[in-house]
Parts: C-alpha cells; structure tokens; sequence
C-alpha cells in the first residue's frame, strides 16, 4: 500500500487510522524504514499515554486521537497518503488531509459505515480515493517476482531488527472462553490458539 498508489519521496508524510492495528504498527515501521513522516490516528482509551509510547517507539512521527482529527487541532502538511480501515466520519477527515494529488486508500471498514470524501479537496485539490484488498493484489502482481521481492525485503527488517514482531498471546483450545474475552476486551496482544 506504500509504493503502489502514490510515489513517495524520503520526507513525504503518510496518515492513517487504526494505527495500532498490527497493519498499522507495520506501517509506521516502514515509514521510518523509508524515510517518510507517519500521522497516526488513534481511538481514545484510559492508556493512551502507553500506547502512544509504544507507537512513537516503533517510529511514528505523531499520535493524534480521533476527536482530535476531528477538532483539526494540529496541522500536518504534505500528507501524500492516506490509509483507511476505518471509514465513516474518520475516513472524511483523513482525506481531508491529503494534499494536492493525495491519495486515501481503504482497506477496511472497522466503523461499518461508508467511506466519506470531503468535496473540497476532491475538487480543488484533485485527491483520489482507491481500494485495496490482497487477493485482488495477487491476482493484479501476474508475476511472482513482485511478491517474492515484497516477502524479501520485509523479511530482511525483520531479521535485522528494524521490524519488531508483534506480541500474540498463546492459547490452549480448551481456554478458548478466555481467549475471546481477552480479544474483546484486550486489544493490544493477538490472542493465538495452539493446537496440540
């Protein structure tokens, strides 16, 4: 999602929400990687202080809530793109964002609300709203070439160190009750089932 829509340069600047997901803690590693300026918006919760500690330790730039997207308190100029797994009112203000010839990618729709465009920068500023899903990726990427050297390059950071790995947690099948109210009420561990 980083190279395929929009060509950025060392010091352009990407935002998203859901930035700690475990799509979104890779994208602020590779951002740094990169070189570019990572914008990352946030639900607020009682740590919030915690997770913006660990989010600005994996790189990001900024950690900005989502009323605070909304209240458009800080500026962020040069944003070249956007990613969504949001939609909704969220999906509106990070395109709004977007500078001239931005692009907003959307590859979820946690909100289960439509994605909203702002009509003002689609006009003036000629922003471009696309999609993205990895099947459809795959099936676009007709050699494999493209794919391998994806796998390799990632898998380079990973084993230099650049790309932490995210925590799981592990989990017998018979704690299974657990396990899902950890998913539900838990969000910054994955919750892993073994299978012995």
């Amino acid at each position: 999602m980083l190279k395929d829509f929009i060509n950025l340069k060392k010091g352009d600047t990407v935002v998203q929400n859901g930035a700690n997901s475990a799509v979104g803690k890779h994208v602020i590693q590779i951002c740094r990687i990169l070189g570019f300026k990572s914008v990352n918006v946030v639900r607020n919760r009682d740590n919030l202080d915690e997770l913006v500690k660990e989010l600005k330790n994996l790189g990001a730039d900024d950690v900005i809530t989502q009323e605070e997207l909304y209240g458009r308190k800080k500026k962020f100029p040069g944003v070249k793109l956007a990613l969504n797994c949001v939609g909704g009112r969220s999906s509106l203000f990070l395109a709004s964002l977007l500078d001239h010839g931005g692009c907003m990618v959307t590859y979820g729709g946690m909100s289960k609300q439509p994605v909203d465009c702002p009509t003002g920068p689609l006009i003036f500023k000629d922003i471009s709203l696309r999609g993205f899903w990895m099947s459809r990726w795959y099936d676009v990427q007709k050699t494999p070439e493209k794919r391998q050297d994806m796998y390799k390059e990632l898998a380079e950071w990973m084993k230099s160190g650049e790309i932490v790995k995210q925590e799981f947690v592990n989990n017998r099948l018979d704690d299974h009750v657990k396990a899902i109210e950890n998913a539900q009420n838990k969000h910054d561990k994955k919750q892993l089932f073994l299978l012995d």
